[in-house]
């Protein structure tokens, strides 16, 4: 545009002889780069950057997941590293999103929000509203549980200084983790069933475990058996007449109907209670094996496993 300005100026010394002197070409110099600037102005304008001083950088820093939610929730820095608050370009609100994934790694559930307010549109110079807390809706908890990966972003259909600090996306860790260990556990005890006059079939089992929490944030394991225990059994076609159903400890702080709660540093004590039976008519002996112990870092979902400390909890019955 600057270049044009000047052709025509140029253009206008030809048409008035006389006047192309150093003074006069200085002076066309300035109005040029005035309307140059005048020029750049609207521009900024028509895309909603009506403050000259600069424009917003919209991003979202510090994600973190709340130990224990369940849903799941998550905390986050709402920022703005620009010169410019959305107040400043003449915005009320911007669009907050978030999304989680499908099993073809695409996003699949979205949330989208309208956020505003005094305190959010004037944001700039990297001021942030911290910890912001959004919860999973349902559907986005079900895909969550199922891949650990969720994505925010803040709003990209506004003009910013920078683009490409919008989205932020989250991946909780599922490797083995260390935080809960065995301190002590009772072997497995058996009582015969008493079956008459008949042959025994079938022994109840008793034994218990002690956890303790060496991590830095509550640990949870399932409150179903199913699911708090890795059980193995010889012969191995044995699952229905062998299991262990039952678990008690007292109630405590942070339990709910899912989940038992230990919290950081401390350690609790889980009573079990099942049957061995025989496996179909010609067994002669069943083995069971607790092999491991399940939990997580949040309800309702339990990727790793504690295997070491379990070494007393088998048991070989004979028929």
């Amino acid at each position: 545009m600057k270049k044009y300005l000047f052709v025509l100026a140029v253009l206008f010394l030809v048409v008035a002889p006389g006047l192309a002197n150093a003074s006069v070409l200085s002076r066309l110099e300035e109005v040029v780069n005035s309307l140059s600037l005048i020029v750049s102005q609207y521009q900024l304008a028509a895309v909603g950057a009506i403050n000259p001083s600069g424009l917003p950088d919209l991003t979202i820093k510090n994600v973190k997941l709340v130990a224990g939610s369940n849903p799941p929730a998550f905390t986050m820095d709402i920022c703005n590293n620009g010169r410019a608050s959305l107040a400043d370009i003449g915005k009320g609100a911007f669009t907050f999103y978030a999304a989680t994934y499908g099993a073809n790694g695409y996003p699949s559930k979205n949330y989208v929000s309208s956020m505003g307010g005094s305190t959010m549109i004037g944001l700039k110079n990297g001021t942030c509203i911290s910890n912001y807390k959004f919860t999973l809706t349902a559907d986005m908890a079900t895909e969550y549980a199922a891949n650990n990966t969720v994505t925010f972003s803040a709003d990209n259909t506004i003009f910013e200084s920078d683009e490409t600090n919008n989205v932020v996306t989250y991946t909780a860790t599922t490797t083995q983790d260390s935080s809960l260990v065995v301190t002590n556990n009772s072997p497995i005890t058996v009582t015969p069933l008493n079956n008459g006059n008949n042959p025994i079939v079938s022994y109840t089992a008793s034994f218990n475990i002690i956890l303790r929490n060496d991590g830095n944030n509550p640990t949870y394991v399932p409150s179903d058996t199913l699911r708090f225990l890795n059980v193995s059994r010889n012969p191995s076609g044995c699952t229905a007449s062998t299991t262990i159903s039952n678990v008690f400890t007292p109630s405590s702080s942070g339990d709910t109907p899912g989940a038992y709660a230990i919290p950081a540093g401390m350690s609790r004590t889980f009573n079990f209670s099942g049957l061995i039976s025989k496996c179909g008519p010609a067994a002669t002996y069943q083995t069971l094996t607790i092999t491991g112990v399940n939990y997580g870092t949040s309800i309702g979902a339990y990727p790793l496993t504690v295997t070491s400390g379990l070494g007393n909890l088998t048991k070989t019955v004979s028929f």
